[in-house]
This record gives structure tokens, C-alpha cells and sequence, in this order.
């Protein structure tokens, strides 16, 4: 990616391998909403392992959650990571 006005611009290569991506995942059935919450909990055990950080609880895991719960989330979740 190059750099212009502090934004990274897309090449015609990059655009295709992203297609090429998206295409090998769509073949093997996970959808980007499985692939995002997979990250989310492996970047979560990542964190919890190295600070010694107690499992948050399931909800405040979830992508759903509401913002009346944000107080609680950050509770739970100190290092904001999700």
C-alpha cells in the first residue's frame, strides 16, 4: 500500500487479493461475521494471557451489544480490546 495524504491507498493487486480472500472463505463456508468473532475471542485470550486478565463474561463478547452497556463492557473489558 503507498502512502499519500496519510490515508493508505488500495492497489489493483491488494483489491484482488482481498476478492481472493473473500472467495476462499465463501468456499469454505465462514462468513466474515465468523471470521471477525473468531479474531475478536482469539485477540481476547491473547490479552487474558498475557495481563493475567479474568474471562469477561459471555455478553460483554458479543458484536450485539447495546450501548446502555458500554459502562459495563469497559468493566469488564479494561484494555478496551475487542
Amino acid at each position: 500500500m503507498k502512502q499519500g495524504s496519510g490515508r493508505p491507498v488500495l492497489t489493483v493487486d491488494t483489491l484482488q487479493a482481498f476478492d481472493r480472500i473473500g472467495e476462499a472463505l465463501k468456499a469454505s463456508g465462514i462468513s466474515l461475521e465468523e471470521l471477525l468473532a473468531s479474531g475478536r475471542e482469539f485477540r481476547a485470550e491473547i490479552v487474558r494471557e498475557r495481563y493475567g486478565l479474568a474471562e469477561a463474561p459471555a455478553s460483554s463478547a458479543s458484536p450485539e451489544t447495546s450501548a446502555d452497556q458500554a459502562g459495563t463492557d469497559e468493566e469488564a473489558n479494561p484494555t478496551g480490546l475487542v
